[in-house]
């Protein structure tokens, strides 16, 4: 039996992320663009993840959550780690231009709402 017959994949990746010498951050990051809730909450627990954590790369978490349309992780990931205007203004505004150009209205207007234009 394969273990991902058993276990999801964001399951299979938190154990595997434990259980290596690797950092977490990447994973972290990969689970926030693709709206992975529930295991970037796990995974910053499992490894006291920080704002200096979520904020790494240029805020690619907050920049690709809001590409994908991820409100939820957008919310959890600036009300868990304290994220600002600033940050949601790195990289020439692009969350909001990324969410604006693939037609996330949703998360558009809660950016606007959240840290102004």
């Amino acid at each position: 039996m394969e273990l991902e017959s058993v276990f999801p994949e964001p399951v299979l990746l938190l154990v595997l992320a434990f259980a290596s010498d690797s950092p977490p951050q990447p994973l972290f990051r990969e689970f926030c663009s693709e709206g992975q809730l529930h295991a970037a909450r796990r995974l910053a627990i499992l490894f006291e993840l920080t704002a200096t954590d979520a904020r790494e790369d240029d805020n690619f978490a907050l920049r690709w959550t809001g590409s994908e349309g991820h409100l939820e992780v957008a919310r959890w990931l600036t009300e868990t780690f304290g994220l600002t205007a600033a940050d949601a203004r790195s990289r020439d505004n692009a969350a909001l231009q990324m969410a604006s150009k693939k037609r996330h209205i949703a998360v558009k207007r809660w950016l606007i709402a959240t840290f102004g234009e």
